[in-house]
């Protein structure tokens, strides 16, 4: 979800005292000393009073990033003065531009009559500065030296984007992933179309260079993760991005079964219908990152997840440890795993490990370079060289299988991705490709423009329903000549990628919408939050009330009161007494937030908020009583429950936990 401004809560005034007095923040401002509770506790309630004053919680979802203050001049009504600022976990994000231009937005859309901004800074707070100066502020004169004033007028347009403050990426790594997925479907066209011969029978002509297109892509999964771990190393991982990519692949995995199970059964399709629709498929595509419905997804993900722990490592250590740490890896993952001709253990570099080498080693490159792979002609003549080695390890790994008396397993070695030249091959491209520079031109545009989607490529010619259905469709298997398996194979390629891009182009759709769709609803969720979170409290209290009711009604009173109506009654006050104690814990911790402190000012409290939940019981236990007779006691516990929720929000409001707008802390 994005970011979005919120009107600051009663509830937030902690918040903005734990801000306010972060030392940071107490550096950058004009007055330096740290700010008592007492006294920031009748500011905040005179702000949230004043009509001039707007205070903004910036969000993203549930989690508050920093807040934007706007107060109106008092002797000119169009002038507004401006200040921030950040969580000091989440500074050096461009939270700050985002949180201003939207409360530009937010201005704007008030029509109050505001029509520029003034922004003071201390000419030592650098980032602040920066921050005003890449909006549109322009400094204007000030006899006061402590200080740098910006004014910007509304409207003025700063020619900013709220999401134009990210990092522009390599374009040249960029076009890299996009081959490297070409490369991918090249792999699934060779080897899924069985155009690969054996090399134990010999191997020549046509079949080999099926096999020199073999060698040329081997690099590309290596290739793909060394770039995304050549960024991540100098990125901050993100909680919402690691949501949003196990999302990503849940779209693909479980929104393609729905579409092809649907598909099935309206047209009747044996193949798909009868014991293909079960609970074991149904998990099967629900949880495709646990059970490695898409190996390299998942492995992506995990990798993810570890990367912030990795880029800690990375920072902490010198280039003699960083590098010796990539040897040892190499060693054990890469060059030991080419020679030795048995199968110890089953990873071809397809695990997690791998990974996690491959990103050690792309954070090495992004740092200090290749000292034996120098960028343009040198590295591509060492992918070169990988490659002619590759196929060359094939015809020996061929001699020692026959050595080892017909073994099969090494004439796959060189396959595998953790092989020495593979892993070489995969290497020159990401030093290669990090060389290119592009200007900022049509070209460059393109490409960054659709690296984003390659993913989805991956995800949905990859899919279980589909990883073998699309070489059919686009006659893989059929037999060709020369012009016309190039033009077969160019064709496969071109139509796989951009089938993906369009498919993940239109998720992405989705996705923003369903973020706006998020967004407004949390807006109105922080507008009435305390009645929103009482609905929310009083919903479970409700559910909990009708469980407890319904076990004993039916199963735990059965065998010890025998009448049914005696039965009912007494299962409903035990229910009630369950679902006081639970929403008493809940209102005043979650919803009317109670300062009350000590035994007898909490037991006062309790005791008005039972007296309170009897004068609606009451109400509750007469309309049980009538509705048994006309319609079945569940239901019955149902509607009379939304009666009972809108009582009890009535008394806790206006009776229980009545209090000042907010409350000194003893």
């Amino acid at each position: 979800m994005g970011i979005f401004l919120r009107k600051a809560l009663e509830t937030d005034c902690r918040l903005y005292f734990n801000w306010a007095n972060d030392s940071a923040v107490r550096a950058a401002s004009f007055s330096q000393d740290a700010i008592e509770w007492d006294d920031h506790v009748d500011w905040f309630n005179k702000k949230l009073k004043d009509e001039d004053a707007e205070l903004f919680v910036c969000m993203d979802f549930l989690r508050p990033l920093g807040q934007v203050r706007v107060e109106r001049d008092e002797e000119d009504p169009v002038k507004a003065y401006v200040s921030y600022s950040i969580d000091g976990a989440l500074r050096g994000r461009g939270i700050g531009k985002k949180m201003l231009l939207l409360a530009e937005k937010e201005i704007g859309a008030a029509d109050n009559g505001i029509g520029k901004l003034v922004a003071k800074v201390k000419p030592e707070n650098k980032a602040s500065a920066k921050v005003f100066e890449s909006l549109g502020y322009e400094i204007v004169k000030n006899d006061d030296e402590s200080c740098i004033t910006y004014e910007k007028w509304i409207g003025s347009g700063s020619g900013v984007d709220i999401k134009s403050d990210k990092k522009s990426r390599e374009a040249g790594l960029e076009l890299l992933r996009i081959l490297a997925m070409m490369m991918v479907i090249t792999l699934h066209y060779l080897d899924k179309g069985g155009l690969l011969a054996d090399w134990r029978e010999g191997v020549s002509g046509k079949g080999m260079s099926f096999w020199i297109l073999e060698a040329m892509c081997l690099c590309c999964v290596n290739v793909y993760v060394m770039i995304s771990g050549y960024f991540y190393a100098e990125s901050r991982f993100s909680v919402k991005k690691a949501v949003m990519m196990w999302f990503r692949i849940l779209f693909y995995s479980l929104g393609i079964a729905v579409i092809v199970y649907s598909t099935a059964y309206f047209s009747g399709m044996v193949e798909f219908s009868g014991e293909w629709f079960n609970l074991h498929n149904v998990l099967f595509y629900a949880l495709p990152v646990v059970n490695g419905h898409y190996w390299f997804a998942t492995s992506f993900l995990l990798l993810y997840l570890m990367s912030p722990f990795l880029t800690a490592a990375i920072n902490k250590t010198d280039k003699f440890t960083h590098g010796a740490a990539v040897i040892g890896l190499l060693i054990l993952c890469c060059a030991a795993k080419s020679v030795i001709p048995f199968e110890i253990t089953d990873d071809r570099g397809n695990g997690i490990l791998w990974f996690i080498v491959l990103y050690l080693t792309a954070a090495y490159v992004r740092r200090y370079g290749v000292p034996f792979i120098k960028k343009g002609i040198s590295a591509l003549v060492w992918y070169v060289i990988a490659v002619a080695g590759i196929i060359a390890s094939y015809r020996i790994f061929v001699i020692v299988g026959d050595v080892l008396h017909g073994a099969e397993y090494p004439v796959m070695i060189p396959s595998a991705y953790n092989f020495i030249f593979v892993f070489l091959a995969s290497l020159s491209l990401l030093v290669l490709f990090a060389g290119l520079k592009f200007g900022d031109n049509i070209f460059t545009k393109c490409i960054t423009s659709i690296s984003p989607y390659v993913f989805g490529v991956y995800l949905l010619h990859e899919h279980l329903l589909i990883r073998y259905k699309w070489l059919k469709w686009l006659n893989v298997g059929k037999e060709y000549g020369v012009i016309g398996r190039i033009r077969n194979y160019i064709l496969c390629v071109l139509v796989i990628f951009v089938a993906g891009i369009l498919v993940d182009f239109v998720r992405d759709m989705i996705f923003r919408l369903c973020e706006r769709v998020v967004d407004v609803c949390m807006k109105i969720y922080f507008s009435k939050k305390e009645a929103f979170d009482y609905l929310i409290t009083g919903g479970l209290t409700t559910v909990l009330n009708w469980i407890v009711y319904i076990l004993c009604a039916y199963v735990v009173l059965v065998s010890f009161i025998p009448g049914k109506i005696e039965r009912y009654n007494i299962s409903n006050v035990i229910a009630w007494i369950a679902a006081v104690l639970f929403a008493y814990v809940t209102n005043r911790i979650f919803v009317f937030h109670s300062d009350k402190k000590g035994f007898i000012p909490v037991m006062k409290e309790f005791m008005a908020f039972v007296g309170a939940r009897v004068a609606s019981f009451v109400v509750e236990q007469v309309l049980f009583m009538l509705s048994v007779y006309v319609m079945s006691d569940i239901v019955a516990k149902l509607l009379i429950g939304i009666v009972v929720i809108i009582l009890n929000y009535v008394f806790s409001k206006l009776w229980i936990f009545k209090k000042k707008l907010v409350e000194e802390e003893k």
